[in-house]
């Protein structure tokens, strides 16, 4: 549809590029250059990094994992608008947790959803936290889809590592 000249009522006309370089907001499209990567980054490079420490910590085996898997897991277990209301009250500005109890507050009430520096990052906060449980569910099913061969060979070439003993496996 960005190709597209539209105004609902008549069909869409096919204009090109023209939407883009002489769009009456191109302080808009500017920094939609920059919002979209500085998005992407901020959300699919941590969710991979702490999906990976996260997955490998669920891969252990030891006692009470099931509990932490349960924890971990609650993500993906509540519905969307139960997490917006979370987060909704934890980003409150009169009294949401970073305000007032990490120190957090300026004096303020813009702070976390209106002031663009911090509705980045905050945005990018609640994604990485909704899509962590289920990046590590799928890198855990990865480490535990490994047959126990590749492990016995890594093992014998040495790449467990002097005085540790067989990987850690959960199935």
């Amino acid at each position: 549809m960005s190709f597209q000249q539209w105004d609902v009522f008549n069909p869409p006309k096919f204009v090109g590029l023209r939407n883009f370089g002489s769009s009456s907001h191109p302080i808009r499209c500017f920094s939609s250059r920059y919002v979209t990567p500085g998005l992407h980054l901020g959300t699919v490079v941590p969710t991979v990094l702490i999906s990976l420490v996260v997955a490998g910590v669920l891969n252990q085996k030891i006692k009470g994992i099931g509990i932490v898997r349960t924890i971990v897991f609650l993500p993906l277990a509540i519905s969307s608008v139960v997490m917006a209301v979370v987060w909704q009250f934890v980003f409150n500005t009169d009294n949401g947790l970073p305000q007032h109890h990490a120190g957090l507050d300026r004096g303020r009430p813009d702070t976390w959803l209106v002031e663009p520096r911090w509705a980045m990052f905050s945005l990018c906060v609640v994604s990485v936290w909704r899509a962590v449980p289920f990046a590590a569910v799928i890198l855990l099913a990865a480490m535990q889809g490994v047959p126990e061969t590749v492990y016995e060979a890594a093992k014998i070439d040495g790449a467990a590592g002097s005085g540790s003993s067989s990987p850690s496996r959960c199935r």
